[in-house]
């Protein structure tokens, strides 16, 4: 295993994309990195963590985020990379949790060759506040990307003010996380473990994508054996 210190590698960028290619045989890479907010960028919210994420082994036409949130002590921001020698323009369509009629307007953004752009959906007004959303994020050509999105919170959520009927996101006063879209979309998906001790609170969010209603069974199963 060989570990590469970026934060000595790279010096005075606030954000930057990793394109690692081989000239011989075949790896696994992932990134980790801590969060201190005692020690965060000059006018970012105050968070703490760590993530360790796996990179993606080929960029695609077609991403998508079964889940997400913004709202008060929330900074949420997705990160397009474009790998390619040719400018790429990418749609964003922001669905909120129950149903594609709500969806507000899609974002559209140009990422130039071997570049990458940033959408601060916290900074969107015509996203609702409230709530859980989806994403998905398509070039509408043979162009592919790779889409990664950031999530820090600051703050505990309001539970008071939801609206009746509206699923609220975890209610952490700290947070941060970095994490990866699913290119595609299938008929199972498997996790390995989910945590349900005290004070946690796990939830199974799924994203129809598609034209259509789905049915389907989620299977809950215990014990180590």
């Amino acid at each position: 295993t060989k570990v590469i210190d970026l934060g000595e590698s790279v010096q005075r960028r606030e954000i930057f994309s990793i394109s690692l290619r081989l000239r011989t045989g075949r790896v696994v890479a992932e990134t980790v990195q801590t969060f201190d907010p005692e020690q965060g960028a000059q006018g970012a919210p105050p968070s703490r963590g760590v993530r360790m994420m796996a990179g993606v082994p080929r960029p695609a036409s077609d991403w998508v985020f079964a889940d997400g949130f913004i709202g008060p002590g929330v900074r949420e921001n997705l990160v397009v990379l474009n790998p390619g020698e040719e400018k790429v323009t990418v749609v964003v369509q922001v669905v909120p949790f129950g149903g594609a009629e709500l969806a507000p307007e899609p974002f559209e953004l140009e990422v130039a060759p071997l570049r990458y752009s940033v959408l601060d959906l916290s900074a969107e007004g015509r996203i609702p506040t409230e709530g859980l959303h989806a994403i998905r994020v398509q070039t509408g050509s043979s162009a592919r990307v790779v889409v990664g999105r950031s999530v820090l919170i600051n703050g505990v959520a309001d539970q008071a003010a939801a609206p009746e009927g509206v699923v609220l996101r975890p209610n952490l006063q700290w947070g941060a996380t970095v994490s990866g879209g699913s290119p595609i979309a299938a008929t199972g998906w498997l996790a390995s473990m989910v945590p349900v001790d005290e004070g946690q609170q796990p939830m199974l969010q799924v994203h129809n994508p598609n034209p259509g209603i789905v049915s389907f069974t989620a299977t809950v199963r215990g014990g180590a054996n």
